[in-house]
């Protein structure tokens, strides 16, 4: 079990590697709470669609009792399982770790009057040449906004596997920019005849979100960067769910920092399925 961690799993450092690390620079890196192997927490993991749990953001008890997440990822490797909660099916409702049939990614954008979106070209530094970006005019139904997702989603594409060691070919990356830069003229240029919205100001809005086609769910990822931040929808779920998310994490207020952690922290998010025994846990 100790290679298929989940969310809310309580875990502790192995002892054999604690008693393997022996180098101050080692020590360092793995810094205190490890080497005393506190308790620790599984709170989400690193690389969502990359076929692998090893990689997680923890939670690390501190003597004086309280929980504070670690800042940096770790290697599940090192960890060996404690417990697990009752609740780890409601923890853990996606396989968001497996790999997708192909990689989707758009970006959302609500405007005063209308959603537009960038269709990525997944293994590029740029969006789909077929259809790079998309608009549709407000107002728009829960309904409406999710068929949309799903619409643009579908244009995205995916080229990772015309990847030869790690690059796309030359003339391959070139034709897909010509293509992109081409079509999305138009579109732009549509766009600001409609709606005044200049071509060089489509990213430059708070009210973004990525969304990512995973295995069986869809990841939204506001444009903040706070951990615990993201919405995962069921792929499965109906086109009026999908809007509902997407307008809440839109229409999420503007607060500090501070607030916004504690209000959608990875932590904050898995503290309620948690039986006492396991956030009192002290080793």
């Amino acid at each position: 079990m100790n290679d298929n961690f989940l969310v809310g799993d309580l875990i502790r450092a192995k002892q054999s590697v604690v008693d393997a690390t022996t180098s101050e620079i080692s020590r360092n890196t793995l810094g205190p709470y490890f080497l005393q192997r506190r308790p620790a927490l599984v709170l989400g993991f690193y690389s969502v669609g990359s076929g692998s749990r090893r990689i997680a953001w923890i939670a690390y008890k501190r003597k004086n009792g309280k929980w504070y997440e670690y800042g940096w990822p770790v290697d599940l490797s090192k960890y060996e399982l404690v417990s697990r909660p009752e609740k780890s099916s409601i923890l853990n409702p996606f396989k968001t770790w497996e790999i997708p049939p192909e990689l989707k990614h758009i970006t959302l954008v609500r405007s005063k009057k209308c959603f537009y979106s960038f269709q990525w070209a997944t293994g590029t530094s740029t969006t789909d040449p077929s259809t790079p970006l998309m608009y549709q005019p407000l107002p728009m139904s829960n309904i409406d906004l999710g068929a949309y997702i799903r619409l643009a989603l579908s244009k995205a594409s995916d080229h990772t596997s015309q990847k030869i060691d790690g690059k796309l070919p030359e003339d391959y990356r070139k034709q897909i920019l010509h293509q992109t830069n081409k079509n999305g003229k138009i579109i732009r240029d549509e766009i600001y005849e409609k709606y005044k919205l200049e071509s060089t100001k489509l990213l430059s809005s708070r009210s973004i979100i990525h969304i990512y086609q995973l295995f069986d769910c869809y990841q939204l990822h506001p444009s903040v960067q706070y951990g615990g931040s993201d919405t995962f929808v069921s792929i499965n779920d109906n086109d009026e769910n999908l809007g509902i998310a997407t307008l809440q994490m839109l229409d999420r207020p503007y607060m500090a920092e501070k607030k916004y952690c504690e209000k959608y922290s990875y932590f904050s998010n898995i503290m309620p399925y948690l039986e006492q025994t396991i956030i009192d846990a002290d080793f």
